[in-house]
């Protein structure tokens, strides 16, 4: 389950990515905001995906006494706030 919602996640942050650097790139006023819109719209779905991986993540691993989360738990948990913190940039841009 976690490796399907992983693989949501990756390609929403590779649509959203994509579409800010195609908004960065042309210059088109009606297609920017769009493509601004669609990325604001992924990165919110990726963050959303990320936790919901996070929560069945924890739910399903094993937390006997002495069990510590690994480097890529805390890399997950650092990448839902930088998609937080990049959607709220988006809405106040």
């Amino acid at each position: 389950m976690s490796i399907v919602l992983s693989a949501v996640g990756l390609a929403l942050n590779v649509l959203a990515n994509a579409l800010l650097l195609y908004r960065f790139t042309v210059h088109s006023v009606k297609n920017n905001a769009l493509a601004t819109r669609i990325s604001l719209l992924a990165w919110l779905g990726k963050a959303i995906v990320a936790a919901v991986n996070l929560i069945v993540f924890g739910l399903l691993v094993n937390n006997s006494p002495g069990y510590s989360y690994d480097e890529g738990f805390w890399c997950a948990v650092v990448s839902i706030i930088d998609s937080g913190i990049i959607v709220i940039v988006l809405l106040v841009h």
